[in-house]
């Protein structure tokens, strides 16, 4: 008799036990469905807000031919920070800024949309590129959001037939002139947010 009640008492246990692991199985298969659903989602923002912050067209001013072609930066990956714009200051003169937010996703999308807004801003005022970029320090910061970001301003003056490059952290720009290319000469200064 102790033995086929104890026998049914670790049988009772071991059921409940089977029971309460169903349970959390369930409860995990629900969480971990949530957070597919929620990473889709905000992927889907991130993917949305990136690609409305790049032009459709861009510009058209007598004595320049442009165009521009978006890739992403990491295969599969088209959600993060990239950006590029061409920005006509007047009609002889054009502001091209190209940047890189770190990280990926909604966060590092919204900072390149306040960024590339910025930039719409100050070079409404007419600031040359380095106060343009002096300026943007003060809007990201790496130790409150644990972001930065490279930027490349360029000024174009058609008339004078002149670039001005300045740099945050970006690479140089490549000018292909007669077939030839070679990296446009700057100064590269530390990426905003540092």
């Amino acid at each position: 008799v102790i033995l086929a009640l104890s026998a049914a008492l670790a049988t009772s246990r071991l059921i409940r036990r089977r029971r309460d692991a169903e349970d959390l199985a369930g409860r995990l298969e629900t969480a971990a469905s949530e957070n597919r659903r929620l990473y889709a989602e905000q992927r889907s923002i991130a993917r949305t807000l990136q690609h409305a912050m790049l032009p459709d067209s861009l510009p058209e001013v007598a004595g320049l031919e442009t165009s521009a072609r978006y890739e992403a930066g990491e295969q599969g990956m088209e959600i993060g920070g990239d950006w590029y714009d061409l920005i006509p200051v007047d009609n002889r003169r054009l502001l091209l800024a190209v940047g890189d937010v770190s990280g990926r996703g909604l966060r590092a999308a919204t900072t390149m949309a306040s960024l590339r807004y910025a930039i719409h801003a100050y070079a409404a005022q007419n600031d040359p590129p380095a106060t343009i970029l002096t300026k943007l320090s003060s809007l990201v910061s790496v130790g409150d959001s644990g972001q930065l970001a490279t930027i490349l301003c360029t000024m174009v003056d058609i008339d004078a037939r002149t670039i001005t490059v300045t740099s945050a952290g970006h690479l140089p720009p490549l000018l292909i002139t007669g077939g030839q290319a070679e990296y446009a000469q700057s100064e590269v200064g530390i990426p905003i947010g540092v």
